[in-house]
């Protein structure tokens, strides 16, 4: 077999894989999300760059997310390379409400309901909290 066919094969696989992957995480909350709070424009606000989350009980996303902290709401977005499945996201700040701090033992959360009604809770660390709650408006 032709060592270019081989490589083509494997670099096509790889990428499917990579799409079924991202597709199947999805699942757990995002994609949910995204039926009802896709961003079709450019965020405005506070930009927090590769930022930390929980989404739900399952989903971790760890480092890879800028978040926008604006006007007219909470926007999450994911690198370009990681987006498959999961389109940018902003939740208007109607649908987001805070719930509580928690301690774990990886440092204090701040747990927020998404969606009106609850579609998915999230909890974000002290940096992400503290923008929300300082956001212009609030």
């Amino acid at each position: 077999m032709d060592p270019a066919l081989i490589v083509a094969l494997a670099v096509c696989g790889f990428g499917a894989l990579w799409c079924f992957v991202f597709k199947i995480l999805s699942a757990f909350g995002w994609g949910k999300l995204a039926q009802k709070h896709t961003s079709y424009g450019p965020p405005t606000g506070v930009t927090l760059k590769w930022q930390s989350l929980v989404l739900g009980k399952v989903m971790h996303y760890n480092r890879c997310l800028t978040i926008h902290v604006g006007r007219a709401g909470l926007s999450l977005e994911m690198p370009r390379f990681f987006r498959f499945a999961h389109p940018p996201l902003r939740i208007p700040w109607s649908a987001v409400r805070y719930l509580k701090e928690v301690n774990t033992i990886a440092g204090r959360k701040f747990l927020y309901d998404l969606g009106t009604p609850r579609i998915t809770r999230i909890a974000f660390y002290e940096n992400v909290h503290r923008a929300i709650q300082e956001r212009p408006g609030a």
